[in-house]
């Protein structure tokens, strides 16, 4: 599932460990998730609420986050709750028939669990299903177009300057080298699938001149 996520989705999900770690959890939970996606520049909440609105909901999450001790853990499982939210999302992004699963779709999937707090305050704020299908449609790729085939780091196109895949050891490898303000910038992309062809656990590493950035997802199942 996770390798047919858009790259604004994918960051929103590293961005939501990010959080995870700093609230000093053990799992991802769909509160790291919201703030994962309000990481964005141009995230899902600018197109569907006032600038006011959208802080005023990024207040309320970050506020029902109980704080914890950061121990720094080596991975960041999803919870169960997230998990089966990602599933929704994903069914949501099939049956609208398109070929990617963004942002919207994942908010899609929040608002089918009725008992998670974070879909009580979508709807708060008057994010509904019709809003959100109406701002997945204006993102999607229709399935079988020539766009869903390139998705992926890099699916601009523009910038691109070569990618390759690879196999290491049962791993799947995507290497993709850009050219960003004159500076190559390499995103390699560590996928370990299963049988089912879901993924297991998802490690992306950013190369640059100077930097060096790491992000991890544990996605097995328990």
């Amino acid at each position: 599932m996770f390798e047919k996520f858009t790259e604004s989705a994918r960051r929103a999900v590293l961005f939501a460990r990010a959080e995870a770690s700093r609230a000093g959890s053990s799992y991802i939970e769909a509160e790291h998730l919201i703030l994962g996606l309000f990481r964005e520049k141009d995230n899902v909440f600018k197109r569907v609420l006032t600038a006011e609105e959208a802080e005023s909901l990024r207040g309320e999450v970050a506020a029902s986050i109980a704080g914890g001790s950061n121990i720094g853990h080596q991975e960041y499982p999803l919870s169960q709750a997230l998990k089966h939210a990602l599933a929704w999302g994903a069914e949501a992004a099939s049956n609208l028939t398109h070929a990617q699963i963004g942002p919207e779709h994942l908010l899609l999937g929040l608002l089918k669990d009725p008992n998670l707090p974070v879909a009580y305050l979508l709807k708060k704020y008057r994010i509904s299903e019709e809003t959100l299908t109406l701002e997945a449609a204006k993102q999607a790729v229709p399935k079988g177009s020539i766009g869903a085939l390139v998705g992926g780091f890099g699916a601009g196109g523009a910038q691109t300057h070569r990618t390759s895949t690879r196999l290491e050891e049962g791993v799947h490898v995507r290497e993709t080298h850009q050219l960003f303000a004159g500076h190559e910038i390499t995103v390699i992309e560590r996928m370990q699938i299963n049988d089912g062809g879901s993924v297991l656990h998802y490690l992306q590493e950013i190369r640059g001149p100077k930097k060096e950035h790491r992000f991890e997802v544990d996605f097995e199942l328990e």
